[in-house]
């Protein structure tokens, strides 16, 4: 919580964007945040068209070209 504030405040005085808010920390803290696509998969016919690695990947790549890391 507290270090979320601070880097809001920071980020607003220099006009700059922050992916890590007081949101961002709240969803981070939680003990248990698990996602399970079997519903989608057996009663939508969903195929994914990334896997993890991947995912995380082309996140990653995207973060830096948009200079969010």
């Amino acid at each position: 919580g507290l270090a979320a504030r601070v880097n809001e405040n920071i980020c607003r005085c220099f006009n700059k964007k922050t992916i890590f808010n007081k949101q961002k920390a709240i969803e981070i803290s939680q003990p248990n945040w698990v996602c399970d696509t079997r519903k989608a998969l057996t009663e939508l016919g969903f195929t994914p068209e990334y896997n993890l690695e991947q995912g995380i990947r082309k996140t990653y790549e995207w973060y830096k070209e948009n200079r969010w890391l």
